[in-house]
């Protein structure tokens, strides 16, 4: 770690993001969440996350994902009736995740709690789909709660909803595809 900018994300960030004290909750919080990353991805992605605790809490939610879905075997038997749903368009594309660390990851990275869902997701009941730009397929972009034949939920970057253009291709696939949206 670069001690000035650790000692500027502690004193000038953290201020800014509300945290008025820096006292052992702070670091204990600010341990548990680099400790999280390392479990979920075998290495730090985020020393300095914009907002921590926020971070962290969607950190844990979504690393309870891995902890519900343990093997990728289990995954892939969970996932094998909708791989049907995957389809590429002009500009954008459904796909399929392939991992639970798939999904905890793009949860992490657009900052919403997909993990929160997790036991529902190991059941069966629900399942996750992501929404991505052809141009850019394997950037996380809007990641879709699949459930009973219908798409329940779709959130983006910091929980933001579908753009006109995502919400036109993804009505568009959904009639293709028989698929009720929800959301």
């Amino acid at each position: 770690m670069d001690l000035r900018r650790l000692v500027n994300y502690t004193f000038v960030d953290s201020y800014a993001q509300g945290i008025t004290k820096i006292n052992i909750e702070f670091w204990q919080a600010y341990e548990r969440y680099l400790k999280m990353q390392l479990q979920a991805f075998g290495d730090i992605r985020d020393k300095y996350p914009r907002y921590l605790m926020t971070a962290h809490d969607v950190m844990a939610q979504n690393t309870s994902l891995l902890e519900h879905i343990p093997s990728e075997e289990d995954f892939t038997a969970l996932t094998a009736d909708i791989q049907q749903l995957a389809h590429e368009g002009n500009a954008y594309s459904i796909v399929v995740p392939a991992t639970a660390q798939q999904i905890a990851e793009e949860g992490i990275a657009l900052s919403h709690c997909m993990g929160s869902n997790a036991e529902r997701i190991a059941s069966g009941e629900q399942r996750i789909l992501f929404l991505r730009e052809n141009k850019a397929k394997e950037e996380p972009l809007v990641t879709l709660q699949y459930s009973n034949d219908s798409i329940t939920g779709a959130e983006g970057l910091h929980r933001r909803g579908l753009t006109a253009n995502e919400r036109h291709f993804l009505e568009s696939w959904g009639k293709a595809k028989d698929v009720r949206i929800a959301a």
